[in-house]
């Protein structure tokens, strides 16, 4: 229910990141496709990719981790709960936040959460929109049986709604990460499973009863 595009960078903020790239302290990632957009604009650049590895990078997940590693980067900081307050409970312990300079390359729709307790220890973030993050056209549900949904960010759950009208009720609704599920609990549906991932495994499934729209 989404559509990733890369972002156009003017000139100005491709020499702008260029020129400050060496003096960040930690390189924050959300999402594989900003793993993606980022080295391949470095790659367009003509960057020195060796000079990074120095750096510590903070990956949200196992996917975006693995992204980096396909990228030779082998100092990444992961979360056993990947969420973005996962990711900041294990920055928070293992690194000094305090007076850190941190780039976030991230999507045009961003989650605040991560900049602001961030910023509240004391670290200066940079956000750069490297890519975007976009309704497609509406595409007609498949015509085979479907008995559960899953909706992995906010977005995914909105663009559904405003295409479709609502979540059929009797379908299963799967929900990761704690903005999903609230904005899915905002939009009347209480009976919610939560998908968020621990060391790579996603929450048992539980139990529940049917969806009702209130």
């Amino acid at each position: 229910m989404i559509q990733i595009s890369p972002a156009k960078l003017k000139k100005a903020e491709k020499k702008k990141l260029l020129t400050n790239l060496p003096h960040y302290d930690i390189i924050l990632f959300t999402s594989r496709f900003a793993v993606q957009y980022f080295f391949e604009i470095l790659k367009e650049e003509h960057y020195p990719l060796p000079r990074l590895r120095e750096k510590t990078f903070a990956a949200i997940g196992r996917e975006t981790a693995q992204e980096l590693v396909e990228q030779r980067i082998r100092n990444v900081l992961t979360a056993p709960e990947e969420t973005s307050q996962g990711l900041f409970k294990a920055m928070l312990k293992r690194v000094n936040l305090q007076g850190k300079r941190i780039l976030f390359p991230r999507s045009s729709l961003p989650n605040p959460y991560l900049k602001e307790r961030l910023t509240a220890q004391g670290s200066r973030v940079e956000e750069l929109t490297i890519y975007r993050n976009t309704k497609p056209a509406k595409r007609p549900l498949p015509k085979k049986d479907i008995g559960q949904v899953l909706f992995t960010s906010p977005s995914t759950a909105r663009n559904f709604l405003k295409d479709y009208g609502a979540i059929p009720r009797e379908w299963r609704i799967l929900s990761r990460g704690p903005k999903t599920s609230e904005y899915l609990k905002k939009a009347g549906y209480s009976h919610i499973q939560k998908m968020d991932v621990i060391n790579g495994v996603p929450d048992a499934w539980r139990p529940a009863e049917a969806p009702v729209k209130k």
